[in-house]
């Protein structure tokens, strides 16, 4: 029996103000193609080279952070340079050219493979795989508080292996190093290290735990792709690379964005060589001006951080989003911010954790999550009565629903599985892995229908989250312990995957690819970053020293969180009742605003800026913001709808200038080995 055509539902409001990002109609075939299997076979190989450079990037020349902002910067330039050669190859030798589903899933599929290489994922577990067993000592007693309770297969044990990943000036492939990372096997004798190491027993989880990411994204494709028709904005550069390189590229106002960009940073990078360059300062960070700074009165010095900056990726980006959206997250970060100067002013602020800021963003994503469920509850009716009655219009998806959701639900039981064994109870590991679906659900949504530039939501992850409401006491010392290991990728949400495996998805449908080919794709990459992150970083370590050449940044991360975690076992936290009414108060939030978002959508503040703008990034990215919504509503005001299609290009070309400079002083710092110039921190 076939199933009922599916009505075209107006999408549910997070931004819908009229003017959202121009949708690029696909000028492909309309029956689907499958990409060449050469396609994956080159972006698997190519992954592993971006990787290398994506980690030289973070951790040895410094020179970009390029996942830690939503569009994939260097993933980008690549492509970039692949349409200018495709765009001559159209013209000179068409036969050459590469299809725009190839140059799609290219790309998609190197975005897949840098999320494991990201700066909110191995470089962070890589040092709390690689720290406790040197910066534990008898004066902290980290051994006896945690260390030697973690797993053997989970950390590195073997001293001279911590040693050469501290001090550098060795190599991953002397056996012994080997051994402690990859385990022993059935190749080393069993002393010289656990029989399975961390490189497998990482890797193999995270691919799991992401691959039920991926299946989340393939069940919920049809419902933001087709009934909802979600924009997705930050693949606008990327589709139009792909799909018009030459159309988009002969676009003169393009080019004045563009010169913009590169202009301001090539001077930037040249001060960093010869002091006589002039400097333009657009980085919240380096140099800084800070606001707060002038704040010097009590209680309204508690702003604390509040800098002026002028990114042209995020002014470019922002203009591409919808308007309201914009004005919301600068409206709430100063909301946050009253709401810490009110703290101050009534004392609370000495209560720990006091305005619970943290606890009220991770409510506002599970908030956002059970919203998108609820509003998604005819859709998932549907796709579950297709589970146990498969249906012929199936067959266009990437995944069939049975298969989509069998395959979630056996990666769910495989990362539950794998935190029973490392020593978190059942019941604790089930409840874990639900909040970060539910925050992974979210932040796919929000990049589906917003485009945000950022989703950090930094330390407000569901481990930080249990010990913060139940209180380690209550938890005991082991379960405490698993959920400070996960830290690495619960630090923040930065390089999340599941935004990037549903745009490759909805790329895949523009471009007219073949959906499964295009999965096939993604999954190849996600395994390919799955297992060489570590490694590569490892290397990395070994080389140049984790505290000797590389940046500081790349050990204190472990430190970070050990230091937090020999706090928790020693001096037990009790169940806090706030922290608790924090997320209850957040989730309410969200829910309601988004309600009656739906139902009024005059109503100028989107809720979801609540839940995005009480973290650091949005502190460095208020003033670009501001500046983007001021130019939309000058124009949209005075030149109507016509004039916001032509800031479209300049939007593009700033966002494609500011890459390609950043990612010019980025290949020069990786031949170099030096620091020139960030174009975002």
């Amino acid at each position: 029996m076939q199933a009922p055509r599916e009505r075209r539902a107006k999408p549910v409001s997070m931004g819908q103000n009229g003017n959202p990002a121009p949708r690029v109609e696909a000028t492909e075939a309309a029956a689907p193609r499958a990409v060449p299997w050469t396609t994956v076979i080159v972006g698997a190989v190519s992954a592993l080279g971006c990787n290398y450079w994506l980690i030289h990037m973070n951790s040895v020349s410094f020179n970009a952070l390029p996942t830690t902002i939503s569009v994939f910067f260097h993933v980008v330039f690549i492509l970039f340079l692949l349409a200018l050669i495709n765009a001559a190859l159209r013209r000179w030798a068409p036969r050459l050219a590469l299809s725009a589903r190839s140059l799609s899933l290219f790309y998609s599929m190197l975005c897949i493979a840098s999320v494991p290489a990201g700066l909110d994922g191995t470089l962070i577990l890589s040092a709390i795989v690689g720290t406790p067993s040197r910066l534990a000592t008898p004066e902290n007693r980290w051994g006896e508080l945690f260390v030697d309770q973690i797993p053997s297969w989970l950390i590195v044990r073997d001293s001279s292996a911590v040693r050469g990943f501290f001090e550098g000036s060795s190599s991953l492939w002397v056996p012994e190093h080997l051994a402690a990372w990859l385990g022993t096997g059935f190749w080393w004798p069993k002393e010289m290290g656990p029989t399975i190491g961390p490189f497998i027993a990482w890797g193999a989880f995270l691919f799991v735990l992401w691959l039920g990411t991926q299946s989340l994204a393939c069940l919920f494709r049809r419902r933001w792709d087709e009934s909802e028709r979600l924009s997705f904005p930050v693949v606008q550069l990327p589709l139009e690379l792909s799909q018009n390189p030459g159309k988009l590229l002969s676009q003169r106002v393009l080019w004045v964005g563009f010169a913009i960009a590169l202009a301001i940073d090539l001077s930037n990078g040249l001060k960093s060589i010869n002091p006589l360059f002039p400097a333009i300062p657009v980085s919240g960070t380096h140099p800084a001006y800070n606001l707060s700074t002038r704040i010097v009165d009590a209680p309204y010095n508690a702003v604390s951080f509040l800098p002026i900056s002028f990114y042209p990726l995020v002014i470019g980006l922002s203009l591409l989003l919808p308007t309201e959206l914009v004005f919301s997250c600068v409206f709430f970060l100063f909301f946050w911010k009253a709401i810490v100067v009110l703290s101050a002013a009534t004392g609370t602020s000495a209560i720990p954790r006091a305005p619970w800021i943290e606890e009220q963003n991770f409510g506002g994503y599970i908030g956002l999550a059970l919203f998108s469920l609820w509003a998604s509850r005819t859709y998932l009716a549907r796709a579950f009565r297709a589970v146990v009655h498969p249906q012929p219009d199936e067959g266009r998806e990437p995944l069939r629903y049975r298969t989509a959701l069998l395959v979630f639900v056996a990666c769910f039981l495989g990362v539950v599985a794998f935190t029973r064994l490392a020593g978190m109870s059942t019941g604790l590991a089930v409840l874990f892995f639900l909040a970060y679906y539910l925050i992974s659900l979210a932040i796919g949504r929000i990049r589906a229908e917003l485009g945000l530039p950022v989703h950090d939501l930094h330390f407000s992850g569901p481990g930080n989250m249990l010990i913060n409401v139940v209180g380690s006491r209550a938890l005991g010392p082991t379960n405490t312990i698993v959920a400070a290991m996960y830290w690495g990728f619960n630090r923040a949400y930065r390089n999340h995957p599941m935004p990037h495996q549903s745009e490759a998805l909805h790329l895949a449908g523009r471009t007219g690819s073949d959906q499964r080919r295009v999965l096939i794709g993604l999954v190849v990459a996600l395994a390919v970053g799955c297992a060489s992150a570590m490694p590569l970083y490892a290397r990395a370590c070994y080389i140049y020293g984790g505290m000797a050449k590389m940046p500081p940044h790349v050990i204190w991360r472990g430190d970070e969180i050990y230091s937090k975690l020999a706090g928790w076992v020693d001096r037990p936290t009790p169940f806090d009742a706030r922290s608790l009414l924090g997320i209850v108060v957040g989730t309410v939030f969200i829910i309601v605003g988004m309600a009656l978002k739906t139902r009024f959508l005059w109503w100028p503040l989107h809720p979801i800026g609540y839940a995005v703008s009480g973290t650091w990034s949005m502190q460095l990215l208020w003033c670009p913001m501001l500046i983007a919504w001021a130019i939309k509503t000058v124009v949209t005001r005075y030149g109507g709808h016509t004039s916001m299609k032509r800031l479209v290009p300049i939007a593009l070309g700033l966002m494609l200038g500011d890459i390609t400079g950043g990612c010019f002083w980025a290949l020069l710092g990786m031949v170099n080995n030096k620091t020139y110039y960030m174009i975002w921190e």
